[in-house]
């Protein structure tokens, strides 16, 4: 995250607006391209963690051969349509200038080119994380996107244009994919036979295609949510009022990480769980990552809801400020409803039911659709931004009971007091503190040192506010932080 916050204003300037719009382009073809594996990566994670859970190695061989398979052809077929179609795309879909429409057709092959090196690199990282490597898993998914970031602004301080930028995204795709393939495949455990008859390959393969044909959906209806609303402002207005959405978008994926990483890890941890029967445990891990998901973005959402003029205008400029604000505010609180919904859909998705997430986002991906071919054209970016908020608000949280109860047995009152009653409470105690003193973070010393103050009354009150069952895991942390220094101090 930082840095991509330290180099958006550099490629910004260096790219132009449009320019700018184009190079995110690449981004998003090649992760919506990807879609076309058809949901091998949750399956592949699953089907993963459950036999290592079970010590089923020798089953996984065939499953992970069918898995890279599926990773492969339908993106394959996507991009050759794409680039098949470039020109058509370029002269009669988005909305780009005539000086850089060869430019935008060129970039539109590049992003086409590597989604299948994205999906390959998708496959090891859901390998990585079905065995529990989540350090590696993190620092591939860190390398992939540093490298792009600061060879793209390398290139543009050397004097290169956006096709080389292009270029240079698609031997990044590739180099990655092939290391991440390796790391991948060198973790994999040594085959070993487990007890008890061997069902047969078919129905394994049956059962991996189903699941993950079933979160190809969900995921096709996730895409239509949070990317076709890009597709929809570029189809009706100039690619530079893209960028004025396109960057609020990428701040505030940024700022879901910590949360992401929290869902990446409860995902398998509730495969296993589910593998091995264990109610009472599912139950509480589902509890405890609900609750420290939203203690890791609550803060940094609040801050950014009410700084977010101060920060624009110091970060990218007053111009870029005055477009952007609105959207980013109403933005961050779609996807902070969206964070509500999320840990349920992991939890659905590890415990084998993703047709309940699939209703829900097809329902959402419904609304936010319905509410921008209303809104965009009308009000622009701030349009797409209020349907996006519109569609979380109408299903996020229903979604967030309903699975709450379905899955765990936890009824409304146990859901608000045992998962958001004390983030929340914290983090009212960060905005009463920090919205009357808004005004005063006009340079960035002022803006860090009122943030910093804010988050510190955050956990403090945070800490104040944990659970009984939080205060005890804090402590065993704590206690084996402290033996572990202790025995490195004696050696």
């Amino acid at each position: 995250m930082s840095l991509g916050f330290l180099l958006v204003p550099f490629l910004l300037r260096s790219l132009g607006t449009e320019g700018y719009a184009l190079y995110g382009l690449l981004g998003m073809l090649a992760g919506s391209l990807s879609l076309l594996n058809f949901g091998s990566p949750s399956a592949t994670q699953r089907t993963v963690a459950e036999h290592i859970a079970r010590g089923e190695t020798d089953r996984l061989r065939s499953i992970l051969y069918f898995s890279i398979f599926l990773h492969t052809v339908g993106v394959l077929l996507g991009a050759a349509a794409v680039l098949i179609l470039r020109a058509r795309l370029t002269q009669e879909f988005f909305n780009i200038s005539p000086e850089l429409r060869r430019t935008g057709t060129w970039i539109i092959a590049c992003g086409a080119a590597a989604s299948v090196f994205f999906s390959w690199t998708q496959f090891a990282l859901a390998l990585l994380q079905g065995l529990q490597d989540f350090a590696a898993a993190n620092l591939l998914t860190l390398l992939q996107n540093g490298l792009i970031l600061v060879g793209s602004v390398v290139l543009l301080r050397l004097g290169f244009g956006l096709r080389a930028v292009a270029v240079f995204f698609i031997s990044i795709q590739l180099a990655v994919s092939l290391i991440a393939l390796t790391a991948a495949l060198r973790r994999m455990p040594p085959p070993a036979r487990a007890s008890g008859p061997e069902p047969p390959r078919g129905k394994e393969m049956r059962a991996f295609s189903g699941y993950a044909f079933s979160v190809f959906l969900a995921q096709l209806a996730w895409s239509a949510t949070f990317q076709w609303d890009k597709a929809i402002i570029g189809y009706f207005f100039p690619m530079t009022q893209l960028t004025y959405y396109l960057i609020p978008s990428f701040l505030l994926r940024r700022c879901a990480i910590l949360a992401n990483s929290v869902m990446t890890t409860a995902f398998p941890l509730m495969s296993e769980l589910s593998g091995l029967g264990d109610h009472a445990a599912l139950r509480k891990a589902y509890r405890q990552c609900s609750r420290l998901a939203l203690w890791l973005i609550v803060p940094g959402f609040a801050l950014i809801f009410a700084l977010a003029p101060q920060f624009l205008t110091l970060w990218l400029g007053a111009e870029f400020a005055s477009r952007g604000a609105r959207p980013l505010r109403l933005l961050l609180g779609a996807y902070f409803l969206q964070q509500l919904g999320s840990m349920p859909l992991t939890a659905a998705y590890g415990l084998g039911r993703p047709s309940s997430a699939l209703a829900w986002q097809t329902l959402q991906a419904a609304v936010s659709l319905g509410c921008w071919f209303f809104l965009i054209p009308r009000l622009g970016i701030t349009g797409a931004a209020l349907g996006l908020f519109a569609a979380q608000a109408l299903t996020a949280p229903p979604y967030a009971l309903l699975m709450s109860r379905a899955l765990f047995s936890m009824g409304p009152a146990e859901y608000l007091e045992g998962i958001l009653l004390r983030p929340l409470a914290a983090g009212t105690v960060l905005c009463l503190f920090l919205w009357p003193l808004r005004d005063r973070a006009s340079a960035w010393t002022s803006l860090l040192s009122l943030s910093a103050t804010s988050v510190f009354l955050y956990y403090a009150a945070g800490f104040l506010l944990l659970a009984d069952e939080d205060r005890l895991t804090l402590g065993r942390l704590w206690a084996a932080l402290r033996s572990r220094r202790l025995r490195e101090g004696t050696q």
